[in-house]
């Protein structure tokens, strides 16, 4: 993140939805907006991943919880616990870490769409009564899409619920304090979607047709929030490398390795994406950077839409070398 985007964020208070995995897309975007001196606070529906995930942030930082972040609020008390700490061998908080404000977590699940307002309601609390920017990304309930089973119809309904529904129930929940942001362009929600509802692949259909309803949740919302202070975009990521590759490749029997150098084959560029590149574009959107941008469905695919899972081996030998 660069030095712009980063002091952009500095004192907002930001939830990132889906944010419990380390190698997810989420958990990148939460330990950005971290290092740029944002509030954050986490969800994820496993209790005990969140409260890791919460740990490993605030450990990779030196920041304390925040029941006891007032304790250390002032100058004092950071060198008592500075002295505190080096008496017992351990390492002086660095600058850095000073600075950084510890993140907090809940546990919701997005199969439950009727949980979303409380919960939203619950993180706006830990966050000190104020939201500017809501980050949702969403998986499938199941870990990864090969779960889903395109012939029972309450995969599609669950898929709906977690791409569709609940992030449309975050968002209304989230508008009243949205709409309060300071920051430049006003509150901003980003939706971390997906390329697959371009690859018309039948064994993903409950997946794919949930994202593609999503993309218009995104553009509806957009419209119906143009004139209340908040944007509402999305990113559409294509094959990135986070833990769902991992367990994909295990779905289909082989190493995650192959697999990654399976999916890389198929992208124009010839290799998968990293969820610090998606990061980036979402924390773009999020941020004042992108304050006349609504309604925007970014694709962070390698050029994948330039061509397609089905046809790229083909092009490639028909046109190496070539300009078309």
């Amino acid at each position: 993140m660069n030095r712009t985007m980063s002091s952009s964020f500095s004192d907002l208070s930001c939830l990132v939805v889906g944010a419990t995995d380390p190698k997810s897309i989420g958990y990148t975007c939460a330990a950005g907006l971290q290092n740029a001196r944002a509030r954050v606070c986490i969800m994820g529906r496993d209790g005990k991943k969140v409260r890791t995930a919460v740990d490993k942030l605030n450990g990779e930082h030196g920041v304390v919880p925040a029941v006891i972040a007032e304790a250390i609020a002032n100058t004092a008390a950071i060198f008592a616990l500075q002295d505190a700490r080096s008496a017992n061998g351990s390492a002086r908080p660095t600058e850095a870490a000073q600075r950084a404000i510890a993140v907090e977590g809940i546990v919701g699940d997005l199969k439950k769409p009727e949980t979303m307002a409380s919960l939203l309601d619950h993180a706006v609390s830990l966050l000190g009564g104020t939201l500017d920017v809501l980050i949702i990304s969403v998986g499938n309930g199941k870990s990864e899409y090969l779960g889903l089973d395109p012939k029972n119809a309450e995969d599609y309904k669950m898929s709906y619920d977690v791409a569709v529904l609940s992030p449309q129930f975050l968002i209304d929940a989230a508008a009243p304090y949205l709409m309060k942001s300071t920051q430049k362009g006003g509150g901003s929600v980003v939706v971390v979607g997906t390329m697959a509802p371009m690859v018309p692949w039948p064994d993903t259909a409950p997946y794919n047709y949930a994202r593609a309803a999503q993309n218009c949740m995104v553009e509806t919302m957009a419209f119906r929030h143009r004139l209340d202070n908040i944007r509402v975009n999305a990113v559409l990521p294509s094959c990135i490398h986070t833990g769902a590759l991992d367990l994909m490749a295990a779905k289909k029997g082989t190493t995650a390795e192959e697999y990654a150098k399976l999916r890389a084959e198929a992208q124009p560029t010839g290799r998968n994406g990293k969820p610090e590149e998606v990061a980036d574009a979402a924390l773009f959107l999020a941020g004042s950077g992108a304050s006349y941008m609504t309604g925007e469905l970014m694709k962070v695919d390698g050029g994948l839409h330039l061509s397609s899972w089905f046809n790229r081996p083909k092009i490639t030998k028909e046109f190496v070398g070539g300009t078309d």
